[in-house]
């Protein structure tokens, strides 16, 4: 969904399920995905997306907030199932941490590492 403070920037295909992921990083209002509180309503997230990434099998799609080095996933099955509510896609999300990226890969770092 595209909305009139939409800025579309990364772009990652899927060409096993014939899908493209895009980033949306806006900070101008909200974005074209919700945040959802376990003591609370969804509401909008104020700040875009930057970073996008697919596993190596697919199976997960990476991302991170602008700005930010905490990356997050989702499952991909559960991204392109029409038929999955969007709290079961939630809850498909998980808190990968903060990485950086090294000459053998991610890797976790404690804090205030560099790219």
């Amino acid at each position: 969904m595209a909305l009139p403070t939409t800025y579309l920037n990364d772009v990652r295909f899927d060409l096993r399920r014939n899908v493209a992921y895009i980033t949306d990083s806006s900070d101008q209002g909200p974005n074209a995905f919700l945040e959802r509180l376990a003591d609370g309503p969804a509401k909008p997230v104020l700040m875009g997306a930057d970073g996008i990434a697919i596993s190596a099998d697919g199976s997960r799609l990476y991302y991170c907030p602008l700005a930010s080095r905490h990356w997050y996933s989702v499952s991909t099955d559960a991204l392109v199932d029409r038929g999955i509510h969007d709290d079961e896609v939630a809850a498909t999300v998980v808190d990968e941490g903060t990485r950086v990226v090294s000459p053998t890969g991610w890797r976790p770092t404690t804090g205030g590492g560099s790219i």
